[in-house]
Parts: structure tokens; sequence; C-alpha cells
């Protein structure tokens, strides 16, 4: 360890796998890491090599070491390996991606062929221009020549505004004019650098009675009624799961306090019993009278569910439902919209059961599970009639007919954690070149003189990337355009 915070780290994470190893459980690095271990036995790779004689990765620019190593050791027998990537759009950094897995990958497969696909079927001309000058900042990346047979297309807008309320002004009229011009709203997309720039965009899309939607909100997965059914379910299939066991031991309400828990998981760990088996081996335990009644009640409830047919997943999920009373409990609970919001949650977590049921009829509970686990922000967004507000990062591989890039200021994008050094500078300068690139005919970018962030106000300067996108010449020119050119080039 380099420091004494490295150290508390790697103590940390010793301490982290240890509770994964007791809960029986694996996180999603887990299973690339066990991947590579079971890999480095001869007589498996050697098996794996022979199965998947071709390989193909799509995206390659996103991969991180552990993931390049899996490729390269699958692949280095046959070589029969085929990749898609742009360099210029990898915006993965701060989760592990590896931008030199696709930079040296002809030197890693010297035989290898490159086919460059350079155009552009999506955006106008005044749009891949705008992007290719900007990216061509950038130091780390493979040299193309973007081309499209588009039309020159409208002007890419900047709009300055004195702060967050009238940017946030300026971003719903625009949105508005563009509706009222025949862009259809699931055609037009806000995007910001982080997440706490929507609420005045929102605030302003409502009092403009125009419609939206947030990715990356509260998903739907993600949502407590949600959340409590699922860890019945998650229990039954691993009963070492404690985020699970801690989620529903008391939910609905069964008068199980804190200290009860506290002891009966005491008495699992000294028994080696998961917590299924402690609540049928409750006579052993040293718990008070009224603590074991709690705890019969929920094994009662859990012996049950045991002996329950676990699919079609549908019925099991709707059985959880009853057996536990929960509708009752929300009933009893909450009010109103909220009330009638959360039980036709309910509902619809059961539909996407059966849709599920429906589409994989040799399916089981744990693959539904895992499914779950996987699923993104972005599976669960409705591409319906509305506005789509979301971060920049969510953006990549979808495109809008009109794009508005909020927040081009210094210290957001780029971000002020981001600018200690030229890798991390080039990543944000891809991270805007790939919210330009999803805009197909319309492009408006915004910046502020003060924004109030953090219970302060911050007085702004805009972007240096802005100053990119005007500037007619490349990173060695020390040069750079006044604000008056660049208004003058692109405001319109």
């Amino acid at each position: 360890a380099e420091s004494i915070r490295d150290e508390k780290i790697a103590k940390i994470y010793e301490l982290y796998q240890e509770e994964l190893r007791r809960q029986n459980s694996m996180d999603f690095d887990d299973l690339l890491l066990k991947m590579v271990e079971v890999m480095e036995i001869p007589e498996i790779l050697e098996e794996l090599q022979e199965r998947f004689r071709y390989v193909l990765v799509d995206e390659y620019q996103d991969t991180n070491q552990v993931q390049y190593q899996i490729i390269r050791l699958l692949s280095q027998k046959y070589e029969n390996i085929c990749c898609t990537g742009d360099p210029d759009q990898s915006i993965y950094g701060w989760r592990g991606a590896n931008i030199q897995n696709i930079l040296r990958f002809e030197s890693d497969f010297p035989h290898c062929k490159i086919v460059k696909l350079e155009q552009n079927y999506r955006s106008t001309k005044a749009i891949l221009e705008a992007a290719s000058q900007l990216i061509s900042f950038n130091t780390m990346r493979k040299e193309k020549d973007l081309f499209t047979e588009n039309p020159e297309g409208h002007p890419i807008e900047i709009q300055r505004a004195f702060n967050e309320k009238e940017e946030s002004r300026i971003i719903a009229e625009k949105v508005r004019r563009w509706i009222r011009d025949g862009i259809p709203p699931s055609e037009i997309a806000v995007f910001y650098r982080i997440n706490s720039l929507s609420r005045n965009i929102e605030e302003y899309f409502r009092y403009a009675n125009i419609p939206y939607t947030i990715v990356g909100g509260v998903a739907f997965y993600q949502r407590m009624e949600i959340k409590d059914i699922l860890a019945y379910a998650k229990l039954i299939q691993n009963p070492y799961d404690q985020a699970s066991f801690l989620r529903i031991v008391n939910t609905p309400k069964r008068g199980i306090g804190k200290k009860t828990i506290e002891e009966f998981e005491s008495f699992c760990h000294s028994q080696r019993y998961s917590y299924l088996e402690g609540l049928k081996e409750l006579d052993g335990a040293t718990l008070s009278s009224r603590a074991k009644k709690g705890l019969e009640r929920f094994g009662m409830i859990m012996e049950r569910l045991e002996g329950l047919p676990q699919y079609p997943v549908s019925l099991f999920l709707k059985e959880i439902i009853e057996i536990i009373d929960y509708r009752s409990y929300l009933v009893n609970k909450y009010e109103g919209e909220e009330k009638d919001s959360k039980l036709k949650n309910l509902e619809e977590l059961l539909v996407a059961a059966q849709e599920y049921d429906e589409t994989y009829q040799d399916g089981n509970l744990q693959e539904f599970l895992e499914r779950v686990a996987l699923m993104s922000d972005i599976d669960g967004w409705n591409h319906s009639e509305k506005v789509t507000l979301m971060t920049l990062h969510a953006s990549k591989g979808l495109e809008f007919e009109g794009v508005i890039i909020a927040g081009l200021e210094d210290g957001l994008l780029p971000h002020s954690l981001n600018k200690d050094s030229e890798k991390n500078e080039e990543e944000e300068r891809r991270l805007l070149y790939v919210g330009i690139t999803r805009a197909k005919k319309r492009l408006m970018l915004t910046y502020t003189q003060q924004r109030s962030m953090w219970g302060r106000i911050d007085y702004r300067n805009p972007s240096p990337f802005l100053d990119e996108l005007a500037s007619k010449r490349k990173r060695t020119s020390k040069k750079i355009s006044t604000w008056e050119k660049l208004e003058k080039e692109f405001l319109s």
C-alpha cells in the first residue's frame, strides 16, 4: 500500500471479501476475477478455447484489465477474434475501463485487419464537423476521417445564461419550439454531467407543461416494495444472504427488534447455520421467549415459501405477496397517490415476471433474479412521448433528433475532479463528444455565468471545450478564439 488510506482500503477489501464468502455470494467483479482464476487451469483453458474458437467483442474500448485477460486467454490459441469499438467513445475509465486495450490491439494481434467505419448515417454535417473538431484535441486516439452524406443542417446553438434558472427557462423554451416545429417529444433529450443539474430543468418543464422522463432516477427494481418482495425470493435462493434477511425479517412488522436480530445472527454464525437453518433450530438459541415467538412466525412463513414451486416465477411471487399479506401492509402504512403507486408497482412486478415466464418457458427463479440484478437504468427506460433527461454517461448508444447539453462550464465539464491529468481531461472531452454525436438534426449547448451549487453561488467560466469547438485549429495551436468570435460562429 502506498499510504495509510490505501492500507485502510486494502483492509476493508479483505473484510468485504470475507463477508462475501460467508454469505456464499459474489459481486459482479468477482464473476470476472473468478473466471480468470479458473482459466489459469490448463485443462479448463484448453476446453474453453476449443469450445469458443471464435470470439466477438462489442464496445472493446470499454473493457477493463480483467476482461482483457479473459479475451486474450480465450483467443490466444486460434486468434479468431473480431472486436468493434471506438477509442473516441471510451468514457468509463472511472469504473476501470482501459482505453489502452483498444489502442494496442494491433500489437496484441499483429495479423489483424483494421476496418474503419467512417461514414456517419446519423448526424448532419454541422454536428459531425463540430464533434470531429472537438475530439481532434485528444492525443490518445486512432485517427479517422468521419463524413456523412446528410445535409449541412441547422447550425449548432450555444446559449449563455445568467444562472441555472435562466438556463432552464432557455432549455424549456427551446424544447417547446422544437416540438412546435414537428419534432416528437420522444425525439428530444437533455443531457448533463451530474444528476443534480436536472432539478431546475424539471421545475421549468413542469411549469411549461412539457412531459418528461428521467433516466437514472429511482429505477423500478430499486423501489422499496419491489426490493421487499424480491428479498423473500432471494433468501429462499441463498439462505446465507444477509442483506435480504435483514430487509425482510421484520417486514411487514413482526415485533422483532434490532437486539433480537443481532443475537439471532450471532447464534447462526456460532453454529455455522444459514439464516433459514437457524430459524428451524431456535430451541438451541439463548433468546427470550418473546424474541423467539417473532422469529418463529417468520420461520413458519419462510418454511411455507420453501415448500412452494418456484416456477412459474409470477405465481411464486404472487404467493409471497399473499402469504405475507403485503398489500394490507402497504394499505395501512401509506395513503393517497403513494399507496396507489406502490400497489400498482406490485402488479407491474407480477406482469414483468409473467412476461419472463412466457419468454423463457424453461426458466427458473434464480435466472429471473439474476436478470433483475443485471438490469440497468436504460433497460427500464420507457421511450414514450416524453422528453428524456439523462446524464451524458447514460446517453451512450442512443440517438435523438434534438439534443441539448446543459452545464458546459469549467469544473462541470470537464469535471473538477478530472482536471488533474491530461488522461482524465481527455476522457471528459470524449464524454462531450459522445453527447454531441447523439444528435441527428438539432444541437444546443448551454452554460451559465453563475450557478448555485452545494449551498453557495459560484461564478462560472465557460468550458474550455466550447473554445475548442469554435477553433479552426488543432491542439498544436497556442491561440484560442475569443468568446465574441465563438458566439458569432455558433449562436443562432
